[in-house]
Protein backbone atom coordinates (compact mmCIF):
# COMPACT_ATOMS: atom_id res chain seq x y z
CA UNK A 1 0.00 0.00 0.00
CA UNK A 2 1.23 3.52 -0.89
CA UNK A 3 0.38 6.72 0.99
CA UNK A 4 0.83 9.36 -0.53
CA UNK A 5 0.11 13.60 -0.03
CA UNK A 6 -1.77 15.52 -2.69
CA UNK A 7 1.18 17.00 -3.87
CA UNK A 8 3.62 14.37 -4.54
CA UNK A 9 0.65 12.78 -6.14
CA UNK A 10 0.66 16.08 -8.83
CA UNK A 11 3.88 15.61 -9.57
CA UNK A 12 3.86 12.17 -9.78
CA UNK A 13 0.70 10.85 -11.32
CA UNK A 14 1.97 8.36 -14.08
CA UNK A 15 4.18 6.63 -10.90
CA UNK A 16 1.00 6.47 -8.90
CA UNK A 17 -1.45 5.10 -11.60
CA UNK A 18 1.27 2.50 -12.20
CA UNK A 19 1.46 1.36 -8.56
CA UNK A 20 -2.33 1.28 -8.26
CA UNK A 21 -1.99 -1.20 -11.07
CA UNK A 22 -1.12 -3.72 -8.30
CA UNK A 23 -1.66 -1.90 -4.94
CA UNK A 24 -3.67 0.21 -3.09
CA UNK A 25 -2.68 3.61 -3.11
CA UNK A 26 -4.05 6.21 -0.77
CA UNK A 27 -4.12 10.06 -1.51
CA UNK A 28 -4.09 12.53 1.96
CA UNK A 29 -5.97 16.00 0.61
CA UNK A 30 -6.87 17.95 3.50
CA UNK A 31 -6.80 15.45 6.08
CA UNK A 32 -9.18 13.22 4.22
CA UNK A 33 -7.99 10.13 2.41
CA UNK A 34 -9.23 9.24 -1.08
CA UNK A 35 -8.13 5.53 -2.57
CA UNK A 36 -7.34 4.02 -5.44
CA UNK A 37 -7.94 0.14 -5.99
CA UNK A 38 -6.33 -1.87 -7.94
CA UNK A 39 -8.52 -3.70 -10.70
CA UNK A 40 -8.26 -7.63 -10.73
CA UNK A 41 -9.51 -9.89 -13.14
CA UNK A 42 -11.60 -7.79 -15.50
CA UNK A 43 -12.39 -9.22 -18.75
CA UNK A 44 -12.65 -7.67 -21.64
CA UNK A 45 -15.69 -8.86 -23.33
CA UNK A 46 -16.41 -7.52 -26.82
CA UNK A 47 -19.83 -7.66 -26.30
CA UNK A 48 -21.97 -3.92 -26.20
CA UNK A 49 -23.26 -3.27 -22.99
CA UNK A 50 -26.37 -2.24 -24.93
CA UNK A 51 -26.39 -5.83 -26.90
CA UNK A 52 -28.95 -7.13 -24.47
CA UNK A 53 -31.66 -4.11 -24.90
CA UNK A 54 -35.15 -4.76 -26.32
CA UNK A 55 -35.91 -2.94 -29.60
CA UNK A 56 -38.42 -2.37 -31.94
CA UNK A 57 -38.22 -1.86 -36.01
CA UNK A 58 -40.07 1.44 -36.99
CA UNK A 59 -40.53 3.13 -40.68
CA UNK A 60 -39.70 6.70 -39.13
CA UNK A 61 -36.75 9.07 -40.24
CA UNK A 62 -34.71 10.82 -37.98
CA UNK A 63 -36.43 14.03 -38.70
CA UNK A 64 -40.04 12.62 -37.92
CA UNK A 65 -38.42 11.59 -34.20
CA UNK A 66 -37.62 15.07 -33.78
CA UNK A 67 -40.92 16.51 -34.62
CA UNK A 68 -42.80 14.14 -32.41
CA UNK A 69 -40.18 15.19 -29.32
CA UNK A 70 -40.78 18.83 -29.91
CA UNK A 71 -44.57 18.66 -30.29
CA UNK A 72 -45.30 16.18 -27.60
CA UNK A 73 -42.63 18.83 -25.48
CA UNK A 74 -44.69 21.85 -26.24
CA UNK A 75 -47.67 19.91 -25.23
CA UNK A 76 -46.45 20.27 -22.26
CA UNK A 77 -47.01 24.16 -22.75
CA UNK A 78 -50.26 24.48 -24.62
CA UNK A 79 -53.84 23.23 -23.81
CA UNK A 80 -54.27 21.51 -26.99
CA UNK A 81 -53.37 17.78 -27.50
CA UNK A 82 -50.17 17.03 -29.89
CA UNK A 83 -49.29 13.58 -31.02
CA UNK A 84 -47.01 11.97 -28.80
CA UNK A 85 -44.69 8.95 -29.47
CA UNK A 86 -46.57 6.72 -27.82
CA UNK A 87 -49.38 8.25 -29.96
CA UNK A 88 -47.49 7.90 -33.20
CA UNK A 89 -46.24 4.16 -32.62
CA UNK A 90 -50.05 3.23 -31.66
CA UNK A 91 -51.30 4.82 -34.93
CA UNK A 92 -48.83 2.84 -36.89
CA UNK A 93 -49.80 -0.83 -34.66
CA UNK A 94 -46.18 -1.26 -32.81
CA UNK A 95 -47.03 -1.97 -29.41
CA UNK A 96 -44.89 -1.38 -25.98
Amino acid sequence: MLVIDISDFSQNVAKVFDTALTNEVIINKNGMGYKILPIKNVEKTGKSPFEDIPYITADITTQEIVELIRESRAGLYNKNRHLTLKDYFSIRNYSF
